[in-house]
């Protein structure tokens, strides 16, 4: 994952010697958003949050974002009032029938990213039971150029990005660790892991990037 973006956003704090704690409290902030150099464009312009109110995701979205709307969140049927054309859908813990709702108002070209998680989900919820399904519902919207990325180990304390469409990258990402038995068992994991997808086992957290046709 890129690193220069959390430099340069930290910067200006970084300078102040008595303002450590507003320095890192801003560099996690920063950093909750290095998903945004998926997209062609990592600016955030015009975007529409679809997702709940607690967590870090939109404190950060709020703090960076050009124009946020945050007025349709789970539960909403209808929109609360006339909306702009979005860029950019960012969607979390959202239903299939709501995703299809907010990125229905996205003109083509227009991007989605969803984050999706396998634990903790809310019933209702579009909870990730398979990350290869979830592929092929946002492609039934009328999305093509579907990426599929490994948030690792969370979306909140994320160390790394791992595209899943690149079986060259898997083999990588599993023998790192050439130490001992379990050095030996991620190297195989890997040799196993380039020639087919990651099960979802393994993923506990990733995000669909995709654009509209």
């Amino acid at each position: 994952m890129q690193e220069s973006n959390t430099e340069i956003l930290a910067s200006p704090l970084a300078a102040d010697p008595g303002n450590g704690g507003a320095c890192q409290s801003r560099l996690e902030i920063v950093r909750r958003l290095d998903w945004r150099f998926l997209l062609p464009e990592p600016k955030l312009d015009s975007v529409l949050y679809a997702g709940p109110e607690h967590g870090d995701l939109l404190p950060a979205l709020r703090m960076f974002c050009e124009s946020l709307n945050t007025s349709f969140f789970p539960g909403t049927e209808s929109l609360q009032h006339r909306l702009a054309q979005p860029a950019l859908v960012v969607a979390k813990r959202v239903t299939r029938k709501h995703l299809e709702s907010v990125t229905a108002l996205l003109d083509s070209g227009g991007y989605v990213y969803w984050e999706l998680e396998r634990r903790g989900s809310s019933p209702g919820m579009a909870r990730l039971q398979s990350y290869q399904k979830a592929v092929q519902f946002v492609s039934s919207l009328g999305f093509s150029d579907i990426e599929a990325y490994w948030h690792r180990p969370t979306f909140e304390a994320c160390l790394e990005i791992i595209p899943l469409n690149d079986r060259r990258v898997h083999k990588f990402v599993f023998s790192r660790n050439k130490v001992g038995l379990k050095g030996v068992l991620q190297t195989l994991i890997g040799q196993v892991f380039r020639h087919t997808n990651i099960p979802d086992y393994f993923v506990p957290c990733v995000s669909l990037v995709a654009r509209k046709q």
